[in-house]
């Protein structure tokens, strides 16, 4: 086995058994294919890259070689790699991943134009129905050419995905290796909750004390990016709403912000409008009565008045025709079951995740996933493994 397959399945094995045909054309994008490869990689891919003579400009194929440990096609020879790698054979690959895509490449593909490893390798997928996806990468006058647009809407057409590209400025710049990575795993996901609304509620909702004071919660906001994600990858129409976090949102996650739990009731839409709502959200059970300006340093004690503050769950009751809940408490075993059925019951919540708080580590996690029809689920593994099997979970339930 070559020393760089190593890193296979380091992140998961979302990929595992997927062989993917990463096409590299002549942009400075180029220099993103590393990356990209060994992302894929990370995640179960069996990656084998085709390059332009042109991208030989920007990254080298002893790069991508070492990159995959596989060999890498830069002209199709007597082993004719188009046909064994995309055609109608044992083993044949699961996606031609193009990556950068150039004008250049989307228009010769459209037109059926096979003069490059790259574009012989599209000819024959289109040909096949293997899967083609082209993350385009060019100026954007380029991009908005009428001649290259037009090819664009045929290629989707013919049932080519497009990943991007990011707008910026003058620049119709190559998506980001993360958007990559999360488009090809929901390609070539199951999809089971393709069609489905799904909201995910995070981060430390923050009460103010004074004007530049706040009392909060502890969350790193890690658990509800990761139940994006996942909910991403089964092809639902995912969006989060976070408050404080320590973590970032990916940029193609649609986003808002909330500080506290009254700002997140006023976002509630008064009727349902979510399929799926979950709520990892560390939420404050109590407000301080707000002092104006700044509480003074100098003082030796003070005292807050704290009001109680409405329950969300309720509220998200009527807006969600599933919702699933998250309860974190200082025990564990029979008693943390029996708190969390309570919890379950009390809020008529479809699903509960329940953990002891001192079974919470950086990426770790060990709860127990309770379904209202009695399933318990014991789970260990990461937080990113964790939202997995939340989102395998509620899609087999709601099947």
């Amino acid at each position: 086995m070559h020393p760089s397959k190593g890193i296979q399945y380091t992140k998961s094995r979302i990929l595992e058994g997927k062989k993917i045909i990463l096409g590299v054309t002549g942009s400075i994008a180029a220099v993103q294919a590393f990356e990209l490869s060994r992302e894929l990689m990370r995640h179960g891919a069996d990656v084998h890259v085709a390059m332009t003579q042109d991208a030989e400009k920007f990254i080298t194929a002893v790069s991508m070689h070492f990159a995959t440990g596989n060999e890498v096609t830069t002209e199709i020879d007597g082993r004719t790699q188009h046909v064994s790698f995309l055609g109608e054979y044992e083993g044949q690959a699961d996606l031609l991943l193009i990556s950068p895509c150039t004008s250049n490449t989307i228009s010769k593909v459209a037109a059926g134009i096979c003069d490059t490893s790259v574009t012989t390798m599209a000819c024959v997928a289109l040909g096949t129905k293997v899967p083609v996806m082209i993350v385009p990468a060019m100026n954007l006058a380029m991009y908005e050419n009428p001649a290259v647009q037009r090819n664009v809407e045929f290629l989707k057409g013919a049932g080519v995905t497009f990943v991007g590209p990011d707008i910026s400025g003058k620049k119709a710049k190559n998506a980001g290796t993360q958007e990559i990575v999360e488009a090809v795993i929901t390609k070539l996901g199951k999809n089971r909750l393709a069609g489905k609304k799904l909201l995910v509620i995070g981060g430390a909702a923050r009460e103010m004390i004074d004007d530049v004071r706040v009392i909060s919660n502890i969350s790193s906001g890690e658990t509800a990016v990761e139940l994006a994600l996942a909910a991403a990858r089964q092809g639902a129409e995912t969006e989060l709403w976070h408050a404080s976090m320590s973590v970032s949102v990916p940029d193609f996650i649609k986003s808002k912000k909330f500080e506290s739990v009254n700002d997140l009731i006023k976002m509630i839409p008064d009727e349902s409008e979510y399929d799926i709502v979950l709520v990892p959200a560390a939420l404050s059970d109590y407000s301080p009565v707000r002092q104006k300006g700044k509480i003074s340093s100098d003082e030796e004690q003070i005292t807050l008045t704290l009001t109680k503050l409405p329950k969300v769950l309720p509220q998200l009751r009527r807006t969600a025709r599933f919702l699933a809940g998250f309860k974190a408490e200082s025990t564990g075993g029979e008693e943390l079951i029996k708190k969390a059925k309570a919890r379950m019951d009390e809020n008529s919540l479809d699903m509960i995740v329940a953990n002891n708080i001192l079974d919470v580590s950086e990426g770790k996690t060990k709860s127990k996933i309770i379904l209202k029809d009695g399933t318990i689920e014991t789970f260990e593994g990461s937080k990113a493994e964790l939202a997995e099997r939340i989102i395998e979970s509620i899609a087999e339930h709601i099947e």
